[in-house]
C-alpha cells in the first residue's frame, strides 16, 4: 500500500466509528497524527472526496458527508498508540531516527503506530478526554515518551498495557526501557578527574525527565568513589532554551573559579554550549572541555570533534520492538526497568588540564 492510501484507510476507520461530529481537525493535527507532510495529507483528502465521505471547503475545515458503511469484523492489524507530552518538533535526532526505527519494526510485524503528541498534561479536569482518547484508541498497548509523573501515574493506576520510553519516575511501576546514563555520568566524571581537571560542572535542563534523576545520581557518585577530596560536583539546572542555557553559563563563568570541564545533559544543547563558549572568546579544550552526555546526529558536523557516548538507535529500536510485541501478547511484560549501555567515543572537545 501506498502511504496515501494507508493514510485514507485510516480516516475512514475514524469515520466509521465516529471520532468526527461534522468536520475534521485542522490539517497541522491530521499530519501530526498520521505521522505524514501536508502534501500527502492533501492527496488523502482528495480520494476522500471523491468517495463522498467528505467535502472540502476553502478556508474552513473539511465537512464530513456520508460515513463510510462498516465493516464486517475482522482480524486487523493491531494498533499501539504512541504518546508524549512534547511535539514532534522538541525531539533531539536521535529521538526521531529511534522512532522511525520503531514504527519499521512494528509494520513489519502488522502493527500501526497511532501518534498522539505535543498533548497537555493529565489533570482531573481533563481525565474524561483523556479517557475518551483512550477509548477511541482502542489500542493494545500504550508507549509513553518523554512522559511526566503524572501522566505515568495515570497509566500505571488504571492499568493500562503501557511501555515507557526511557525512565520511570519515583513510585511508578510500568516495564520501561532506557539508555545507562546513571553508569555515563559516573564513567564521564572518571574521565574528566583522570585528566586532571576537578572543577567539572553537569548541566542539565529542567524538563522533568526521569532520565536525568539517574543522570545526576552516577554524576554525584563519581565523586563518592573517587580519590579527588578537592573535587566537587557541580550541578546546574537551566531552562530548556537557548538563552537558559547562556545564562546558566555566564553564571558559572563569572565564578572565581570556573570549571574547566562541563558535562551536557541533553546533546542538543551541546550545539548552544560550543558556540556560546567560542563567542564569549572561552578556548575548547584548552580552557574548558566538554562531553555530550548522548549522541545526537547532528553532532558529527561540529568542529571541534565531541566527545560523547554513543547510542546505538537500531539496537535500542529492536529491543523496544520485541518489549511492545511481548505487551500486546497474551504474555505479560514485567514491570521493571531495562537497561542499555552506551559507548564512549573520544573527540576534540576533551583533553587534559593545566593549570
Amino acid at each position: 500500500m501506498t502511504l496515501v492510501s494507508q493514510a485514507a484507510e485510516i480516516l475512514r476507520a475514524e469515520l466509521r466509528r465516529g471520532a468526527w461530529k461534522e468536520r475534521l481537525p485542522p490539517e497541522r493535527m491530521l499530519c501530526d497524527r498520521l505521522q505524514i507532510s501536508r502534501g500527502t495529507l492533501r492527496a488523502t483528502l482528495k480520494i476522500l472526496r471523491q468517495e463522498g465521505l467528505i467535502r472540502i471547503v476553502h478556508g474552513q475545515l473539511s465537512r464530513i458527508g456520508r460515513r463510510p458503511r462498516k465493516r464486517p469484523t475482522t482480524t486487523g492489524p493491531k494498533v499501539v498508540g504512541f504518546m508524549s507530552p512534547s511535539p514532534l518538533s522538541a525531539y533531539s535526532g536521535g529521538g526521531i531516527l529511534c522512532l522511525s526505527e520503531l514504527q519499521r519494526h512494528l509494520f513489519d510485524a502488522s502493527i500501526r503506530l497511532e501518534m498522539h503528541t505535543g498533548l497537555r498534561d493529565i489533570r482531573s479536569s481533563r481525565a474524561r478526554r483523556w479517557e475518551g482518547l483512550i477509548a477511541r484508541t482502542q489500542a493494545a498497548g500504550w508507549i509513553l515518551y518523554l512522559s511526566t509523573a503524572t501522566m505515568q501515574r495515570w497509566f500505571a493506576e488504571r492499568k493500562i498495557p503501557t511501555l515507557v520510553m526511557g525512565g520511570c519516575h519515583s513510585g511508578v511501576q510500568l516495564p520501561s526501557l532506557n539508555f545507562d546514563y546513571r553508569a555515563v555520568c559516573r564513567h564521564a566524571v572518571g574521565m574528566f578527574l583522570s585528566l586532571g581537571h576537578r572543577r567539572i560542572a553537569f548541566l542539565e535542563p529542567k524538563t522533568g525527565w526521569a532520565g536525568l534523576m539517574s543522570s545526576e545520581q552516577g554524576f554525584r557518585e563519581g565523586f563518592e568513589v573517587s580519590r579527588h577530596p578537592d573535587a566537587a560536583p557541580q550541578v546546574v539546572w537551566h531552562d530548556p532554551t537557548v538563552e537558559g542555557v547562556r545564562k546558566s553559563l555566564r553564571s558559572l563563568f563569572k565564578l572565581s573559579r570556573p570549571p574547566s570541564a562541563i558535562l551536557v545533559a541533553h546533546a542538543p544543547y551541546m550545539h548552544t554550549v560550543l558556540t556560546h563558549l567560542i563567542h564569549e572568546g572561552i578556548r575548547v579544550p584548552e580552557q574548558v572541555s566538554l562531553i555530550a552526555r548522548n549522541a545526537d546526529p547532528m553532532l558529527s558536523f561540529l568542529v571541534p570533534s565531541i566527545a560523547h557516548y554513543r547510542v546505538d538507535t537500531t539496537l535500542y529500536a529492536r529491543r523496544l520492538s520485541r518489549m511492545v510485541l511481548q505487551l500486546v501478547s497474551a504474555e505479560a511484560l514485567p514491570a521493571r526497568q531495562d537497561l542499555i549501555a552506551l559507548c564512549f567515543k573520544n573527540g576534540e572537545t576533551l583533553a587534559r588540564w593545566q593549570e
